[in-house]
């Protein structure tokens, strides 16, 4: 049986907000994400595309920029929906600028019916291995 190690970062959860008849057609996405007891929010808005999707990748980013610092920048290269042996999945690449050094990442999460979820996994999952939040 395989263990897992503990998760130095957990997600809590992804609010999609109204749109406001002001703002249209954003829509904004918080993402909250927690570590030894500390929770953050992060929080985004897609004023061109109104995609859940990249709103939910980029709050996440967002939330992970509160937890590491400024010494690690995290940009956000392309998020999207795919469908690969017969699996509907989100991909998220994330360049990670840390120590002199860009490295590209690439997160997955399985599709589900909550499309601010899976886009803040899918970037959770680029970075937990390179950053060590999970």
């Amino acid at each position: 049986m395989l263990t897992r190690a503990p998760r130095q970062v957990k997600f809590l959860g992804a609010t999609v907000h109204p749109m406001h008849p002001a703002h249209l057609p954003q829509r904004t996405v918080s993402v909250r994400l927690e570590r030894k007891g500390e929770q953050v929010v992060g929080r985004s808005g897609d004023r061109q595309t109104g995609s859940e999707l990249r709103s939910a990748a980029e709050a996440a980013l967002d939330a992970l920029g509160q937890l590491v610092g400024k010494e690690v920048s995290l940009v956000l290269r392309d998020v999207a929906p795919v469908v690969a042996l017969r699996q509907s999945f989100v991909l998220a690449v994330v360049e990670v600028r840390m120590e002199g050094q860009t490295t590209p990442l690439l997160g997955v999460c399985r599709s589900s019916l909550h499309t601010a979820r899976d886009g803040a996994l899918a970037v959770l999952d680029a970075v937990n291995r390179r950053l060590g939040t999970g």
